[in-house]
């Protein structure tokens, strides 16, 4: 079963709140197809953001990319709908897409799902009387009031029998309600999230992914904190088509034939995997010169032919790029199928191809993009009007002592205080003292 950590969306969140982007200006959709953009910070996750014009609704598929147009495994049919109101796309593969409401802090994640029994899927809620739907109709619901989350799987006609959508739904706005209104709005929200998209979603069959043909190209910024921020502004060679925006890269891909296809990962990170395979392997690294830029190139030599390759690049050495860290693109190339290299030459050919789309520049710094969106401007609104916090907390991951709300290690948000009901008045209080009578906190509760 496909799943996505919910760690990672709430890290997620958290990076949004500390950063802000430009989304770059498109012409009509008959001059220009609109470019993706992502945005990323080392210090906590890499993050996608996507205009709607960009994904303008959810469109994913229960199978893998090289099961439905590779392998021919599974026949490509696709479920769409609308994507959420108020929300962008945070990332999207071919099986699930995440969306973030950034005005009341909310997440949104739909899975498609190949084979999910309602059975097994309510099996994860542990208060029986959360269950909202038993799967009775085609719909199981259940909602996790502790941390603000509610979960749905709707069964899909016209693909398989088994085939299911999942919704994965966190409002964080819930934070400073009362146990029986987070109940309540849990419950009125995912069942409402359920009808429209049962009212919406439809299944068609398609010859070919649905990118392909739909973008230019795309725009990732690495921006490391108080320095310029380096930018890769990538044109899709002719063939190549987006697969996947996620929080940590940008994957390309070519089929050739009935069964051929070339996978390309993108992603600027301060490891080199080049770097360790010198150590270990250095008869199989080289480098390669295209358009007087040097990359160096690890591949995997199997029974006369190359597998994959591992490619790197440089990019701290760009003129006006002022990071401490070295800085590289780096580039996954994966056959799949049969597609194979059986000479260097064949894959440098490809990688010629590939890295022939590729500008690298200098941008501004991180704090010039904070007007750039509405969204970017109500993230940084929010993160310079939270409250700072007073004392430090350790994260229960890493034991860090982190003194925000988030851990910049792995994004693990900080604990939340425990909160109470006072029994005279009725307020959620966050003190040992109701502000408005003075009750003090039952000592069941008390810390």
């Amino acid at each position: 079963m496909k799943s996505l950590g919910f760690a990672k969306l709430m890290a997620l969140m958290a990076a949004v709140l500390m950063l802000a982007v430009s989304l770059p200006l498109c012409a009509s959709a008959e001059e220009s197809l609109p470019y993706m953009q992502q945005l990323s910070q080392t210090q906590y996750i890499n993050v996608s953001l996507l205009t709607t014009d960009s994904y303008p609704e959810v469109c994913i598929m229960p199978y893998y990319f090289s099961s439905a147009f590779i392998s021919q495994y599974k026949a490509p049919y696709f479920m769409h709908f609308p994507c959420p109101g108020n929300t962008f796309a945070a990332d999207f593969n071919e099986y699930s897409a995440t969306f973030l409401d950034m005005e009341y802090y909310r997440q949104y994640t739909y899975i498609a799902q190949e084979s999910y029994a309602y059975e097994t899927f309510l099996n994860n809620c542990d208060v029986d009387e959360y269950i909202i739907a038993d799967g009775t109709g085609g719909v199981a619901i259940y909602i996790e009031p502790d941390s603000y989350r509610a979960r749905a799987l709707i069964g899909v006609s016209g693909i398989e029998k088994s085939t299911k959508l999942e919704i994965r739904f966190t409002d964080s706005s819930l934070k400073n309600k009362s146990a029986q209104q987070v109940v309540e709005l849990l419950t009125e929200q995912i069942s409402a999230e359920v009808a429209r998209i049962q009212a919406s979603l439809t299944v068609e069959l398609a010859d070919h992914y649905w990118t392909e043909g739909r973008y230019a190209g795309f725009s990732v910024m690495n921006l490391t904190r108080n320095t310029e921020n380096i930018s890769l502004t990538y044109t899709l060679p002719e063939g190549y088509y987006v697969t996947k925006v996620d929080n940590s890269d940008v994957s390309i891909a070519t089929v050739r034939g009935e069964r051929d296809a070339l996978v390309a990962s993108f992603d600027m990170e301060t490891y080199s995997y080049v770097n360790s395979r010198l150590e270990e392997e250095p008869e199989h690294v080289m480098t390669a010169t295209f358009d007087d830029v040097e990359y160096r190139i690890y591949y995997h030599w199997y029974n006369e032919k190359i597998l994959s390759a591992k490619v790197d690049r440089v990019l701290s050495t760009t003129a006006g790029y002022s990071g401490d860290d070295t800085l590289y693109l780096t580039i996954d190339l994966d056959p799949e199928g049969d597609y194979e290299w059986t000479s260097i030459e064949a894959m440098e050919a490809d990688l010629a191809t590939i890295v022939s789309g590729i500008q690298i520049s200098v941008g501004e710094s991180v704090t010039d993009y904070h007007d750039a969106t509405p969204y970017a401007a109500a993230a940084v609104t929010a993160a310079q009007e939270a409250p700072a916090a007073s004392e430090g907390w350790v994260c229960p991951a890493c034991g860090e002592t982190v003194t925000s709300n988030f851990c910049p290690n792995d994004g693990t948000a900080k604990p939340e205080d425990e909160n109470w009901v006072c029994p005279e008045c009725g307020e959620t209080v966050t003190t040992n003292f109701c502000p408005n009578d003075g009750t003090a906190k039952p000592a069941e509760d008390a810390a």
